[in-house]
């Protein structure tokens, strides 16, 4: 009888760890990742347009890698960025009279055998703006 309750306790244990090998799967190869993992600071010049299509580069790059089990965590960092683009966007959108802006970027850089993932992975800071045709700095616009 006692045999009986080991084996379905045996089944449970392995039930349940084959349920969570995907995420212990995806810790582990972002820890490997992360050991790989390149941060750099990259200053650009944008309009609300650019920034968009980086926003929309940047969403369809999220979706494609939380559909993979090796690089979901990946995808969480992907998404971070995304969402700060996308103020930067909002930002340019409220304010129609700044034509570009010029903004500093984390840029990760993720390198996997031959494939390399490469994303913005953080807040960006807005430099100046060009409004009306004359650069700013961003602290003296309201």
């Amino acid at each position: 009888m006692k045999k009986k309750y080991h084996f379905i306790a045996l089944g449970f244990l392995l039930v349940i760890f084959f349920i969570t090998l995907p995420t212990i799967q995806s810790y582990l190869t972002k820890a490997s990742f992360d050991k790989k993992k390149e941060v750099v600071t990259e200053t650009i010049v944008v309009s609300s347009d650019e920034l968009f299509a980086i926003a929309y580069k940047q969403l369809n790059l999220a979706q494609k890698l939380d559909s993979s089990t090796k690089y979901s965590l990946v995808a969480d960092e992907v998404r971070d960025g995304y969402e700060e683009v996308t103020l930067m966007y909002h930002y340019l959108y409220k304010h129609p009279d700044i034509e570009s802006i010029k903004v500093e970027l984390p840029i990760t850089r993720y390198q996997d055998n031959n494939k390399t993932i490469e994303f913005i992975s953080g807040k960006g800071n807005i430099i100046k703006v060009l409004e009306n045709g004359e650069w700013k700095d961003f602290e003296t616009i309201p």
